[in-house]
């Protein structure tokens, strides 16, 4: 609804330009400077009218709510977030969610919170745990897969280790190595395996951080990828010591 409104909005100010733009060309026609100078004047106030960058949108929205006036503030933080500001998004949906100064309206909370997951993965994870009365459980739980997926795929680690102790097999490892490529670019063979090894370990789940932590090993001699102790650094032996 939102996007055909703002879509109605665009249609309105680009009528307008043109009916000045058009009386410009006839003022032009008739040698009227005069005319043409006013008209000139009222294109250039009409069309820098929109103009307000998602940035300044965001800051009139959040003095609004300095102010107390929601019902303000929620319009400037709809239009920021519609710009693509993924904040401006989250406070918009927050005003909705807890009915601040407005009425609590849970899918229109919901609906701006995964237009600001187009920009930002945070605002994803946002989307996931979202709890709404509206809501089944099988909703929620679909909610909550698909937009921790995608944060994940968009460079939020968290999500990709949150998905990781969820799941299992190759499907763990996957998000694993999303994970592991988040957090370093060049994230491949040895690497990624003493990454999975000792996320896992210190995650108490040391029964799949085995295979990890040896295959890390085999791949590199004399690689440790956990911090070992003392003896076991000052031995540099060319065998893969385990951390248990």
């Amino acid at each position: 609804m939102a996007r055909i409104l703002l879509s109605l909005f665009n249609q309105t100010i680009n009528s307008v330009l043109y009916f000045f733009s058009y009386h410009i060309s006839q003022s032009l026609k008739g040698g009227s400077m005069r005319a043409f100078l006013c008209l000139f004047a009222v294109f250039v106030l009409v069309a820098c009218s929109d103009k307000e960058d998602k940035i300044t949108l965001f800051e009139k929205g959040i003095r609004a709510l300095s102010y107390e006036a929601y019902d303000v503030a929620v319009n400037y933080f709809e239009r920021s977030c519609y710009a693509g500001f993924a904040k401006s998004c989250e406070q918009a949906a927050r005003l909705y969610q807890e009915g601040m100064g407005i009425k609590i309206d849970h899918e229109r909370a919901l609906e701006l919170l995964i237009e600001g997951c187009e920009n930002d993965a945070r605002t994803c994870l946002l989307v996931a745990q979202y709890d709404s009365p509206q809501l089944s459980k099988q909703q929620a739980q679909k909610l909550y897969e698909e937009y921790t997926d995608k944060a994940c795929r968009m460079g939020q680690i968290s999500a990709c280790e949150e998905l990781a102790l969820q799941n299992s097999g190759r499907k763990a490892t996957s998000y694993l190595r999303f994970a592991c490529k988040n957090a370093n670019a060049h994230c491949d063979g040895a690497k990624f395996y003493a990454f999975a090894g000792a996320f896992y370990f210190h995650q108490d789940e040391r029964e799949r951080a085995i295979p990890f932590l040896d295959k890390a090993c085999r791949k590199r001699q004399n690689f440790m990828p956990y911090p070992w102790t003392r003896l076991e650094r000052k031995k540099r032996t060319r065998l893969c010591l385990r951390p248990f």
